[in-house]
């Protein structure tokens, strides 16, 4: 994963960018290698050891460069630099990915919840198994609504029965504040409520 960083000055990566728009696809490479180290760099710097697994990096750094390379046609060189354009386009682009991680993380919790408090149970009869599927999706689309500290509390409290003052220290939360959160999640969750 180590390579030599490659230096471009702002006038070679503009160079490189026509180039390239103009059916010369060999002129990617040099801004390929740069920005994949500066990927790499990035993640490491903004997200620090939340991203553990190389190969994972690798993937989205691969992934984010091909986009760009097909979005190059948006860059305006008359409103800034291009390593600019490319450091925000990466920052976007790790967000959206890191959201998404956090969004199949709660539905992974919820489907395990599932199996720990027998939901899925083979031997109940057809309108049992639809009304807990029903169940299930329901709460899903909840926990997607919910920020991960609200998923804790909402899975400590309402799923396996904890005690709030209880779910409150373990989070390290003083429980006057845990309190108002609490009742907070609880309104947002009233949309769920069927009519």
């Amino acid at each position: 994963m180590k390579k030599k960083y490659t230096y471009l000055t702002q006038q070679e990566e503009e160079d490189l960018v026509e180039k390239y728009l103009n059916g010369n696809t060999k002129s990617f490479a040099p801004l390929f290698q740069k920005y994949r180290m500066i990927f790499y760099k990035n993640i490491k710097k903004w997200y620090g050891s939340a991203y553990k697994d190389p190969e994972e990096v690798n993937d989205m750094a691969i992934d984010f460069l091909g986009k760009m390379s097909k979005n190059l046609d948006k860059y305006d060189s008359e409103k800034g630099r291009f390593g600019t354009w490319m450091t925000n386009s990466m920052r976007y682009f790790i967000i959206e990915n890191w959201n998404k991680k956090q969004r199949q993380k709660r539905i992974k919790q919820t489907e395990s919840l599932d199996r720990h408090h027998g939901m899925a149970d083979p031997s109940a009869d057809i309108d049992k198994q639809i009304e807990l599927k029903g169940h299930r999706k329901l709460i899903r689309e909840m926990l997607e609504s919910l920020g991960p500290e609200d998923t804790r509390m909402f899975n400590e409290v309402l799923v396996k029965g904890e005690s709030m003052a209880e779910t409150a220290r373990k989070m390290g939360i003083k429980y006057s504040t845990f309190e108002y959160r609490f009742k907070r999640l609880k309104r947002r969750l009233e949309k769920f409520r069927p009519e």
